[in-house]
């Protein structure tokens, strides 16, 4: 089996902002809006959470810490920094070396703030049917297990379905043509953000983080594009859903925020928060960590 190990692996990235999954929590979490937040990834993720909340409330976890939201230097300063970051990181490590082939599979593990484990296979060209398996950690649970199996959809099936792609070859390394690229392949929907394009574009970029294989040229352009977008603000200590802290690239949308969380040296994803109102770092979030991304020759 070929493995490539992501290095934010749990001791070496739920969403999240869906629509389903949001719903189920109405209480608690406000839902978002955009037509993306019901696309790929968060589909996927949702049947875990849709699942467990069947039989159980949902939880939402309390991590210790103060909010600061006083950057100390400006998103676009920072998420400029990252692309610079992982090219040099990719540059002396030869990390671009491993090409996954078409039979393979893009291997993604999520835990959430109960424990809870999501496992998702995305095939690398969407050419053969993924799988999504969930793990509850939440004690005598019932039901404790669950799966779905993802239709087959290639990238050139765009527009009758969505595609179910863990490989993303010809994703355009220049952000300048990146954005028309994601907007083409339902990754992003910014035409219909409503004057929320960063929300919009960070949801499609955390499905992109959390379950495809990136080469890093590719995490580069995601960087600046982020850089070159309106409405992210950096918050440099966050902690994710399992506690491990990094900096928090954060926005807002309608009735609620979310944040990015990234390993402060290397980049790396390290999970997502969002709230119902104002960030509150003290208060109930619904978020999840990024455990490993690996490419594997069989979902199984």
């Amino acid at each position: 089996m070929n493995t490539l190990t992501a290095p934010n692996a749990k001791g070496s990235f739920e969403d999240r902002l869906l629509d389903e999954l949001l719903a189920v929590q109405a209480e608690m979490v406000v839902s978002v809006t955009s037509k993306a937040s019901r696309r790929r990834r968060y589909r996927a993720v949702a049947l875990s959470g849709i699942a467990a909340a069947v039989v159980a409330a949902v939880v939402l976890q309390l991590l210790p810490g103060t909010l600061n939201t006083t950057p100390s230097a400006s998103a676009a300063q920072i998420l400029s920094k990252a692309a610079t970051t992982v090219l040099a990181t990719a540059t002396a490590s030869n990390q671009s070396v491993i090409i996954p082939q078409p039979n393979q599979y893009v291997y993604s593990v999520t835990e959430d703030p109960s424990g809870t484990l999501t496992k998702t296979w995305l095939s690398v060209n969407g050419a053969n049917p993924g799988r999504t398996e969930w793990i509850s950690g939440i004690a005598r649970e019932v039901p404790a297990t669950g799966g779905n199996s993802l239709t087959p959809c290639t990238l050139a099936q765009a527009g009758s379905c969505l595609p179910e792609v863990g490989y993303f070859p010809n994703m355009p390394t220049d952000p300048s043509t990146l954005l028309a690229y994601l907007n083409t392949n339902g990754i992003v929907d910014t035409a219909s953000a409503s004057g929320y394009a960063a929300n919009d574009l960070a949801k499609g970029l955390m499905y992109l983080l959390e379950t495809a294989y990136l080469l890093p040229a590719q995490r580069a352009a995601i960087f600046n594009l982020m850089a070159a977008t309106p409405g992210f603000n950096v918050v440099p200590t966050m902690a994710d859903a399992i506690g491990r802290t990094g900096v928090g690239v954060e926005w807002t949308f309608p009735g609620g925020s979310g944040a990015l969380i990234f390993n402060s040296t290397t980049y790396d994803l390290l999970g997502v928060r969002t709230w119902p109102g104002a960030p509150n770092l003290n208060g109930p979030y619904d978020g999840n960590a990024l455990i490993s991304i690996s490419v594997v020759d069989s979902t199984t």
